[in-house]
């Protein structure tokens, strides 16, 4: 590197130490960070990006925003106190096997890194490396809110045409472009910023940028780690003043929280069901524990998202002993699997990615079906093959008020559950009802839940009186379509003209639906979640 200037070091900047390794930011190699300048430099530089300092080696890259890298500025200088996590994270890695190579950039967006920085950088990954991504600090910039796939078109600063897509979109190009190249995505969701709900817990954005990178990984199979959601809970163990000092003005970290962050990075990466990064381990970094201590909800995002991630439960329980069984499901159009042809989805189409592969499903469901019309007609597709051992997910409520079949009353429908509940009993077998799924439905921006809150509740009340366990996807879904709104929750929804399709989902409403079916089998101790991955 013959007239470059490549300082060993990434800062000149004292930090205290801090982490397991007691790390300082003079520790860190600065070629991981920054690339080469010209020598001598001129006065005024832009940063350039780092590159691998070792081709032969695999490479680990970081991108996402300057709470990922926020350690130099314009001239090329340090950034007295703000410091993003990827710069630490170097430390916890062998250059003797791995490069590490910390491409983040303060300001970026998904849809301002996609456009700019990550062409260039996709051209370096190999295959065997590995690409941790984490957006969703900053808004805008060409982004929209959401996963789904509806565009907006704008005029660039060259006068030229620019199409604006979604969060979810340039999400799903990193992680399809990164497989492209032989190598393995890994999606964070943004680390939390110092603020507190009034309840005093550390304010979460699981309903909107976290959410909506988990909704990534659920969709592409993608691994995750729910980085936001991890980060606040141990914050809402500390004191207010010791989160205080792992922060520079929120969102940037000091250097104690760039490597508190870190080293949570670590934590989840080694609750993945394969760490892709093990091999590369300095040797203290058998210190720091996989992500294993937590409640069940992140459990069961991180698991919905693919990554199989572990849980103390689903790691100790040897599911070798369980018993092939199938999953019958009777329901509507909410419910069914749709060809390939189609972009409409149903939940059940998507059920059979989270369990083991001793499940089986039998998707019965079918579209335009009241409870009545499936028990006089679909209904012996199930049970003429069930067997003992089996369960039996029913839903309906959607279709049951209309005319198509005939309304149904609450008192018919509960009787009609009976009845169903009881010939599955007589099999052996298990009923599970499902309250119907929530309708893209609204009167002054919340969910009017008026049709199908009478067939919710008459489900409830049949489950209470056949002591059958009852999955409210209903209250599920009308509180997640509350907390994103109108507007956001159009992405998903089949939509046509314009006009939004009040009952159908795509594949991210249908993932979305199983997601909750899953959760709510945990939380109610269905036996069933026994199968779940």
């Amino acid at each position: 590197m013959d007239g470059l200037i490549y300082p060993t070091n990434f800062s000149t900047i004292e930090t205290p130490k801090a982490g397991i390794l007691g790390l300082r930011a003079i520790d860190i190699p600065r070629y991981t960070q920054t690339g080469p300048l010209p020598s001598p430099a001129p006065e005024r530089h832009w940063v350039l990006a780092p590159v691998p300092h070792n081709p032969k080696l695999p490479t680990i890259w970081t991108i996402g925003d300057s709470t990922v890298r926020c350690g130099v500025n314009a001239t090329g200088d340090d950034i007295p106190g703000q410091w993003g996590w990827g710069t630490p994270f170097v430390g916890y890695f062998d250059p003797n096997k791995v490069n590490v190579v910390n491409r983040a950039v303060g300001g970026s967006t998904t849809a301002s890194f996609y456009t700019s920085l990550w062409k260039d950088m996709v051209n370096l990954i190999k295959k065997g490396d590995v690409v941790i991504m984490q957006f969703g600090t900053n808004s805008g910039r060409g982004e929209l809110p959401g996963i789904g796939e509806e565009t907006q078109q704008t005029i660039g600063r060259d006068g030229q045409p620019v199409t604006n897509r979604t969060f979810g979109w340039y999400m799903r190009r990193f992680v399809n472009e990164t497989r492209d190249k032989g190598a393995i995505p890994v999606i964070c969701s943004l680390i939390p910023r110092n603020q507190r709900d009034p309840d005093g817990k550390i304010r979460r954005s699981a309903t909107s940028q976290a959410g909506w990178a988990r909704d990534v990984a659920v969709l592409e199979k993608a691994d995750f780690i729910d980085l936001n959601e991890l980060i606040a809970r141990k914050y809402d163990t500390m004191e207010q003043s010791e989160v205080d000092a792992l922060f520079c003005g929120s969102p940037h970290t000091s250097w104690a929280g760039a490597v508190f962050n870190a080293e949570t990075v670590i934590s989840g990466l080694k609750a993945l069901k394969t760490d892709p990064v093990a091999a590369y381990y300095v040797p203290q970094v058998k210190e720091i524990s996989a992500a294993l201590d937590l409640g069940q909800s992140t459990l069961v995002e991180d698991e919905a998202a693919g990554t199989g991630g572990l849980s103390a439960s689903s790691e100790n329980s040897d599911k070798s002993n369980l018993s092939p069984i199938t999953l019958h499901l009777a329901g509507d159009s909410t419910v069914m699997t749709y060809t390939t042809t189609t972009k409409q989805e149903g939940w059940g189409q998507e059920l059979g990615y989270f369990f083991i592969d001793k499940v089986t499903i039998n998707n019965q469901a079918i579209g335009g079906a009241n409870v009545k019309s499936f028990k006089n007609g679909r209904w012996d597709n199930i049970f003429s093959v069930l067997k003992a051992g089996d369960y039996v997910m029913i839903q309906f409520g959607a279709n049951d008020s209309g005319t198509t079949h005939g309304p149904v009353t609450p008192a018919d429908f509960i009787a009609t559950l009976n009845q169903m509940a009881n010939e599955v009993k007589s099999k052996q077998a298990t009923p599970i009802f499902v309250t119907p799924s929530a309708f893209y439905q609204w009167i002054g921006g919340k969910q009017d839940n008026a049709r199908l809150a009478p067939y919710a509740a008459a489900m409830v009340t049949a489950g209470v009186a056949q002591n059958v366990h009852v999955v409210d996807l209903n209250s599920r879904g009308v509180e997640y379509l509350n907390s994103i709104g109108q507007s956001e929750a159009k992405a998903l929804y089949m939509s046509s003209g314009g006009t939004v399709d009040k009952a159908h989902f795509v594949k991210a409403g249908s993932t979305k639906m199983a997601q909750f079916v899953v959760e709510e089998l945990r939380r109610i101790q269905s036996p069933l979640a026994n199968y779940l991955k």
